[in-house]
């Protein structure tokens, strides 16, 4: 208690505090949650979302430039076996066709990448962070409101 018997105050004076230890660490916890659902929902639509994925896309397409550079390699050394008689036509045709692929590839990947970077968050991916976002706002609020009913305030009147 704050005050005492007969003391004036004004009105919605802070008269006491109820112990309500417990409640602060759950407020620490709900307003962390809450951040941490606003972030993540920030992540979903953020350039940093664009920047995973370029990675992503950027990882794929070296490795269709390496796939291409290999069978290119392995291209050369048919055409040299087959100019000294030891492979076929048909084996020199059938690696030839497999490298002429891998550049077609790579121009796929690459629009491919153009339209996933161009994309915008699915809408159940950005309603489900909404929502996440919702709940842990109220969580916050409620613990809040609870710790407000452990303050006793001075009601309307000047006299206690």
């Amino acid at each position: 208690m704050y005050v005492k018997e007969g003391q004036f105050v004004k009105t919605r004076h802070l008269l006491g505090e109820i112990a309500c230890d417990d409640l602060q660490p759950a407020l620490q916890t709900a307003t962390a949650e809450a951040d941490g659902a606003r972030q993540a929902r920030a992540r979903l639509v953020a350039p940093a979302r664009v920047t995973k994925k370029r990675e992503s896309q950027v990882e794929k397409t070296a490795a269709a430039r390496a796939t291409f550079a290999e069978a290119k390699s392995h291209m050369d050394m048919q055409r040299a076996l087959y100019q000294k008689e030891q492979v076929s036509r048909a084996q020199v045709t059938i690696r030839q066709s497999a490298t002429s692929e891998s550049p077609k590839r790579i121009s796929r990947q690459q629009f491919a990448r153009k339209i996933l970077l161009a994309a915008p968050p699915l809408p159940e991916d950005l309603a489900r962070a909404d929502a996440d976002v919702l709940a842990a706002e109220g969580r916050a609020r409620s613990v809040q409101e609870r710790m407000g009913k452990c303050q006793i305030s001075a009601p309307l009147t000047e006299l206690f």
